[in-house]
C-alpha cells in the first residue's frame, strides 16, 4: 500500500471540489440574512431532533454497483439532463439509503458534482436549494461516511429555508463533523512515525524470506504465526496513520468554513447567539473553537461563554 500517493491524489480531488461547492455556498450566504430567511426559527430550543444513523453493520454497495452508477453519472452529466441525474439518484436512495455506507456518500458527492455542471446548472435558479436537499438527505447516514465525505457533502448544504432545512438542521451537521474531527484527533500521534510498506519479516530458522512474502509460503508455524501478527500489526498502523492524517487534512479544510458558517447564521441577534452556544455545547465542540466562532461574529467570547446556558 502506497500511502502517501494515495492520499495525496484523494486530497487533491477532494479539495478541488469543496473549493467548487464553497464557492456557491459564499454567493448565496454572502446576501444579508435576514429574519424572513429563518421563518419559524425562532421557536427551535437547542439543537433539532435530528439524529444521525449509527450502525455497525452498515452493508455498502459493491465495487461494480458502484463504478456503474459513477459511469451513469458520468455519461449523464456530459450529455443527458437534471431529470435523468436525479433518476439516478433516487434509485440509489431506494436501494441503498437504509444502510449507506462509505460509497453510497461517494456516489452522492459525483452526483451533486454532476449537478454543478454549467449545462446542468445554468438551466436551473434553485439549483442550489436542489443540491442542499439532496446532501441533507445523504447527510442522514453521516456515521457511515469517512470525515472527506461529510465534508464535501456538507460544503453543498446552502442556506436554510423552511422548505428543505432549518438554520439548527444546518448547524447540528456542521457540530457533528467538527465533533468527529475534535474527538477522534489523538494529541499523541507523530507523523513521521509511519508504518512500512510490509510488515518485518520472521526472524526464525536459516530459511530466506523476502519481503511481502505471503505468510503461507513460510514452513516453520512459530516464524508463520510470528509474521501473521506483524502483518495484522502493520495493518492496524497504517489504517491508525491514515486516520489520523485523513482528521488533520479536513480539519485544516472544515473548520474555517464552519466558523464563517456558523457566524453567517447566528450573528443577527443575541437570542440566535445564545441559541448557537447551545447548539455548540450540546456537541461538546472545544471552547477553544468556541471562542473562534463568537470572535468572528464580533462579540466577545469571554463574555458569552462566562454566562451558563439555560
Amino acid at each position: 500500500m502506497n500511502i502517501d500517493s494515495r492520499l495525496l491524489k484523494a486530497t487533491i480531488v477532494l479539495l478541488l471540489f469543496a473549493a467548487g461547492c464553497i464557492w456557491g455556498a459564499i454567493k448565496i450566504t454572502n446576501q444579508p440574512l435576514n429574519q424572513d430567511s429563518f421563518e419559524g426559527n425562532d421557536k427551535e430550543q437547542g439543537p433539532p431532533a435530528t439524529t444521525f444513523n449509527v450502525s455497525s453493520q452498515v452493508v455498502e454497495m459493491s465495487e461494480a454497483d458502484y463504478r456503474d452508477i459513477i459511469r451513469q453519472l458520468s455519461v449523464s452529466s456530459a450529455s443527458g439532463t437534471e431529470d435523468e441525474l436525479i433518476s439516478i439518484i433516487e434509485d440509489v436512495q431506494t436501494k441503498w439509503g437504509a444502510v449507506g455506507g462509505e460509497k453510497y456518500g461517494m456516489v452522492f458527492v459525483e452526483f451533486l458534482r454532476s449537478m454543478g455542471v454549467p449545462r446542468i446548472a445554468g438551466t436551473n435558479p434553485d439549483i442550489y436549494q436542489l443540491k442542499t436537499k439532496y446532501a441533507w438527505i445523504a447527510l442522514k447516514k453521516a456515521d457511515s461516511f469517512s470525515v472527506e465525505t461529510e465534508r464535501d457533502l456538507l460544503t453543498c448544504v446552502y442556506s436554510p429555508s423552511k422548505e428543505v432545512i432549518s438554520r439548527n438542521e444546518v448547524a447540528a451537521m456542521w457540530c457533528h463533523l467538527v465533533a468527529r474531527i475534535e474527538q477522534g484527533i489523538d494529541p499523541n500521534f507523530d507523523e513521521k512515525d509511519r508504518p512500512p510498506l510490509n510488515a518485518p519479516l520472521p526472524k526464525y530458522g536459516s530459511n530466506i524470506y523476502y519481503t511481502g512474502m505471503p505468510p503461507e509460503m513460510i514452513s516453520d508455524p512459530k516464524a508463520r504465526a510470528e509474521y501473521e501478527k506483524a502483518i495484522a500489526d502493520n495493518h492496524k498502523k497504517a489504517e491508525y496513520w491514515n486516520n489520523q492524517m485523513q482528521l488533520r487534512l479536513v480539519r485544516h479544510s472544515a473548520i474555517p468554513i464552519f466558523v464563517v458558517r456558523m457566524s453567517q447564521l447566528y450573528g443577527d441577534s443575541p437570542e440566535a447567539i445564545k441559541e448557537l452556544r447551545r447548539i455548540l455545547q450540546e456537541f461538546k465542540i472545544s471552547e477553544t473553537l468556541q471562542q473562534r466562532v463568537f470572535s468572528n461574529i464580533g462579540k466577545d467570547p469571554r463574555v458569552i461563554l462566562s454566562d451558563k446556558p439555560n
